[in-house]
């Protein structure tokens, strides 16, 4: 399924996927994948949204965000 999806970002002209996330992934972990991301992808770029694991929850719901970083268990 995620290969589907990949797939289909070759597609695009150009694309924003946004992410709900928290400021210690935003700082330490999306830089490198983003960049990785970005070799295949050039024409893709990113929005971070920063706020809690509610705040983040909330986004995705409302799609907001296309995808967020939470913990376990959550309500959506």
């Amino acid at each position: 399924m995620l290969m589907v999806h990949v797939e289909s970002l070759n597609d695009m002209q150009s694309r924003i996927i946004r992410i709900g996330t928290f400021s210690s992934v935003a700082t330490h972990w999306l830089p490198n994948i983003i960049s990785q991301f970005k070799k295949d992808f050039p024409k893709i770029d990113f929005e971070l949204l920063l706020g809690d694991y509610t705040e983040i929850e909330k986004w995705i719901s409302e799609g907001r965000v296309d995808f967020g970083f939470l913990r376990l268990p959550t309500i959506t």
